[in-house]
């Protein structure tokens, strides 16, 4: 089958077999993408401060790891997470 014989199947007609391109996010999954990343930042550093609240006897070290855990339970679950 010759290539121009293939259907094209974009609701752009401008950008017909002109390569590929990157999909667009909207601003709402773009938002929602960002928080996603946040949380899994913080989810990392909720583990090493874990690490140091258990290893120190700092009482600073605790309650750095406890304003980490409020903060990262603001954030909510993300859509992995929440998904059936």
């Amino acid at each position: 089958m010759e290539r121009d014989d293939m259907p094209y199947l974009s609701d752009d007609p401008d950008r017909e077999r002109d390569g590929v391109h990157e999909t667009p996010l909207s601003a709402t999954y773009e938002h929602i993408a960002m928080r996603d990343e946040l949380a899994s930042k913080i989810e990392a550093l909720l583990e090493d401060a874990r690490d140091w609240a258990e290893a120190s006897e700092d009482e600073g070290a605790k309650e750095i790891f406890d304003i980490l855990v409020e903060l990262y339970e603001r954030l909510g679950e993300s859509l992995e997470e929440s998904d059936p």
